[in-house]
C-alpha cells in the first residue's frame, strides 16, 4: 500500500488494527490509539504547566480511549491520575499501584467501602459536612485512614463544591474535617469553567477572579493545619483548558504549596486548537470501519432520512453503507443529531467520501465513488476520524462531534471507545 504523506500513520494503524482483529474478533468500529502523539501531547501540557504536578483526567475510561492502554505513558509522565467510578479505579490500580488517585465526583457510600476494602488508597472528594461523618464513619468502621480532597466552588457551579460565600461557616467545615482521626485533607481545589475564553491578565476577567477568591480561601484556612496532625494539603485549579491557560500566570503559586493541574481532555487533542489552551495538542484516537456493502440506486432515488439526498445522475450512484451510525456510537442516545451534509470520510488512501443524505442509528451511506474514479467495495476501509492531512479536508473527532450535533468531542470519543461495537488497540508511528 502506498505511503502517502497525508496519512503518514495509517499503515501503522492498519497493521495493529489486523493483530488486534485476529487476537480479539471481528468489530465494525476500529479504534486506534496513538501511542507516539499521546506522549507528545503529555510533555507539551507539562511544559505548558511549568513547575506545578500533572494529574490526568482519566474519567469515562479515559474519554474512550481505554485507561488500561493509557496508563503505561500516564504513569511515567504524570504524578496523578483521576477517575469517576470504581472501575477506573482498579483499571488505574492494576496498571500502577503507587500513582496517587483522586476520585472526581463525590462518591457514593458503596462505592467508598469497596474502595476502602481493595485498598486503592483514593482520594475521595468531600463536598458537605454531612459525608464528612459519612467518610469518617466508614474509615473507623474498615479500620482506614481515607484521605480526601475538597473543592471550593468560588465559580458557583453548584456541584462538587462546598459553599465559599459564608467564610466562617466554610472555616467551621474544614475544622470539623481536620478533627476527624479517620480522615486526612490531602488536597484542595476549585473548578474554573469558564478558562478556555479567558485572559488571565485581565483583573476583571471571571476566571481569575474566582482563582484569586480561592487563593485568598486557601490562605486563610491553612493556619487550621497548624492545630491538626496533618500536613498541608496539595492544591489544585482545574479543568482541562483552565490548567493550560492559566499555567503560567503564577497566581496559584503564590500560596507556597504544592500544585497539581487536573487536565482531561486537551491530553488526547480533543479540543478546538484554536482555543487558548489546547495549542500544540493532536488528535490521539483514530476511528475506521470497513464497508459492508456497496449498492447501485437510480436516478431519481433517495437516500437517508426525510428524503433530503435524491440521486441526480442519469445512470444512478453507487453507495458504499458502512456498519455504524449514533446507535453504534452511543446505545444511549439514539439518533443523535441526523447528520445534514456535507460531511465526508476518507479511504485508506486520503480520498473524500461524501456522506449522502441524513445519518443515524446504525449504518451511514457514503458515495462509493472517488473523483480518482476509485470505487470502495465490501470490505474496504474507511476513516470516520482522523487529524491526519489538512484540516479542512480531515474528519476530526471536532468535525464528528458537530455532526452529532454539536454535542461535546469528549462524549465522541468515549461513546465511540466505549460502544460494544468499538475495537480499541494502541499503534505507533
Amino acid at each position: 500500500m502506498q505511503h502517502l504523506p497525508t496519512l503518514p500513520y495509517h499503515e501503522d494503524f492498519l497493521s495493529a488494527a489486523s493483530v488486534a482483529l485476529d487476537r480479539f474478533g471481528q468489530y465494525p468500529v476500529l479504534v486506534g490509539i496513538q501511542e507516539s502523539v499521546l506522549i507528545e501531547n503529555i510533555e507539551h501540557i507539562n511544559t505548558r504547566i511549568g513547575s506545578r504536578d500533572l494529574c490526568a483526567v482519566l474519567k469515562g475510561d479515559a474519554y474512550g480511549h481505554n485507561v488500561a492502554l493509557v496508563m503505561p505513558q500516564i504513569s511515567s509522565l504524570c504524578s496523578h491520575v483521576a477517575v469517576v467510578d470504581n472501575h477506573e479505579a482498579a483499571s488505574v490500580r492494576a496498571a500502577d499501584q503507587d500513582i496517587s488517585l483522586l476520585r472526581l465526583r463525590v462518591g457514593s457510600s458503596e462505592e467508598i467501602a469497596e474502595a476502602l476494602k481493595q485498598n486503592w488508597n483514593l482520594r475521595e472528594t468531600i463536598s458537605s459536612r454531612t459525608k464528612i461523618t459519612e467518610v469518617d464513619n466508614l474509615g473507623q468502621h474498615l479500620n482506614k485512614r481515607v484521605d480526601v480532597h475538597i473543592s471550593l466552588d468560588v465559580a458557583r457551579l453548584g456541584r462538587n463544591g462546598l459553599p465559599v460565600d459564608n467564610e466562617q461557616q466554610l472555616s467551621d467545615t474544614i475544622a470539623y474535617l481536620l478533627s476527624k482521626k479517620n480522615l486526612r485533607l490531602v488536597s484542595i481545589g476549585c473548578h474554573l469553567p469558564n478558562a478556555a475564553s479567558s485572559n488571565p491578565q485581565d483583573r476583571s476577567d471571571i476566571s481569575r477572579r474566582a482563582l484569586e477568591r480561592f487563593v485568598y480561601l486557601v490562605r486563610s484556612l491553612l493556619d487550621l493545619f497548624s492545630g491538626a496532625d496533618q500536613a498541608l494539603p496539595e492544591i489544585s485549579a482545574y479543568s482541562s483548558a483552565s490548567s493550560l491557560v492559566f499555567g503560567s500566570s503564577g497566581i496559584i503559586e503564590d500560596l507556597g504549596l504544592q500544585c497539581f493541574d487536573r487536565v482531561g481532555n486537551s491530553l488526547f487533542g480533543l479540543a478546538s486548537a484554536e482555543k487558548q489552551g489546547e495549542q500544540g495538542t493532536c488528535q490521539v484516537m483514530h476511528v475506521a470501519t470497513k464497508v459492508c456493502e456497496r449498492v447501485h440506486r437510480g436516478f431519481g432515488s433517495s437516500v437517508g432520512y426525510e428524503h433530503c439526498y435524491t440521486v441526480d445522475r442519469e445512470n444512478g450512484e453507487e453507495i458504499a453503507l458502512l456498519g455504524i451510525g449514533w446507535l453504534s456510537a452511543s446505545l444511549s442516545y439514539q439518533g443523535v443529531g441526523k447528520t445534514p451534509t456535507p460531511a465526508f470520510v476518507i479511504n485508506d488512501s486520503g480520498g473524500q467520501h461524501m456522506v449522502l443524505g441524513r445519518q443515524s442509528m446504525n449504518v451511514m451511506t457514503i458515495a462509493a465513488e472517488h473523483v480518482s474514479g476509485r470505487v470502495l467495495s465490501s470490505g474496504d476501509l474507511v476513516y470516520l476520524t482522523t487529524d491526519w492531512g489538512p484540516t479542512d479536508q480531515t474528519p476530526s473527532i471536532l468535525v464528528l462531534s458537530r455532526l452529532m450535533g454539536d454535542v461535546q468531542p469528549e462524549f465522541v470519543t468515549a461513546s465511540l471507545g466505549g460502544s460494544p461495537s468499538s475495537l480499541r488497540f494502541l499503534f505507533n508511528e
